[in-house]
Order: C-alpha cells, then sequence, then structure tokens
C-alpha cells in the first residue's frame, strides 16, 4: 500500500511536466514599428491583445480593410490585393495541459510565431507555458512548481524584449 501510495505521489508530481522555453530570433524587426495583428483567432485573443498592448504595441482586430487595385500605365493588367493594416503578424496556437476548476484557469502550451507581411518570413518563434488567469491566483494542483505565471504577460514580455 506504500509503494503505490509512493508511486501515485510521485506521478501527481512529475505527472505536469513543463515544456522547454524556447525563443528563436531568425531576424531583426524594426523596433519602431509596433504594429501588429493576429492571423488567427483564439478563445484568448483578448487576454493576448491587452497584454500586447502593455507593452506598447498596438494590436488590430482585422489583418486588411481596403482593397488596392493596382493598373499597369497601358491598362492591360490590374493587380487587386488587400491593404495590409500591419507590418507583422502573430500565428498563435495553444495547447490546453491542465485546469483549475477553482479558479477557472487553463494551463496552456503557447507557441507563437511572429511573421513579416511584406517578406511573408517567420522572424521570430515563442514557445511557453503559463496559467490564462493573473498570477497568484492558479495554485491548484501545483505544489512546488512555477505554473503560476500569467501566460499572457509571459509572452508578451517575451516578444517585446527580443523585438529589435
Amino acid at each position: 500500500m506504500k509503494k503505490l501510495l509512493g508511486i501515485l505521489v510521485l506521478v501527481l508530481l512529475t505527472g505536469c511536466t513543463t515544456i522547454p522555453v524556447k525563443t528563436e530570433v531568425y531576424s531583426n524587426v524594426d523596433p519602431q514599428n509596433k504594429n501588429i495583428v493576429f492571423l488567427n483567432s483564439t478563445d484568448w485573443d483578448h487576454e493576448f491583445r491587452v497584454s500586447l498592448q502593455e507593452h506598447g504595441f498596438k494590436v488590430f482586430k482585422f489583418a486588411s480593410r481596403e482593397k488596392i487595385t493596382k493598373r499597369s500605365k497601358d491598362f492591360t493588367e490590374e493587380k487587386t490585393f488587400n491593404k495590409a493594416e500591419a507590418r507583422y503578424a502573430l500565428d498563435q496556437r495553444f495547447r490546453k495541459k491542465d485546469s483549475c476548476p477553482r479558479y477557472n484557469s487553463n494551463l496552456l502550451e503557447a507557441k507563437i510565431e511572429v511573421v513579416d507581411l511584406r517578406t511573408n518570413e517567420v522572424v521570430m518563434y515563442f514557445q511557453r507555458e503559463g496559467w490564462t488567469t493573473k498570477r497568484g491566483e492558479s495554485s491548484c494542483w501545483t505544489i512546488g512548481q512555477q505554473y503560476d505565471k500569467y501566460l499572457f504577460e509571459i509572452l508578451a514580455k517575451e516578444i517585446n524584449d527580443n523585438w529589435k
């Protein structure tokens, strides 16, 4: 019985393994241009948008609002495209790893790519995990572990720190 209890405790304490923290910067961005859009929508757009705005980013709701038409000088060719609202975009992926019903919080694994919309290149990549509620509110099943971090603040700070 003691062995079974010991194994159960060990599984509970190690069952919430952390993902590796990863930051990759592939090329520089324009540090003065902090206008961004989200390429995809998630359940946490608002929380992420607020955290980014607190770090000086301007987050547009839509990637474009206008159509642009360019014609050749002899009017034989015509191209139509959407005018981009921002130069950079975030491709965001979140995976739920755990939850805390007591505080209505989720432990998420986040993978974020920063894309230069002019060149269509991924310029940065971030991989983090954290909770969907503010620090101190999510100490549900995480005895002795560092899971009481607000994910969107972590991501916004990391993106801002590498925006050079």
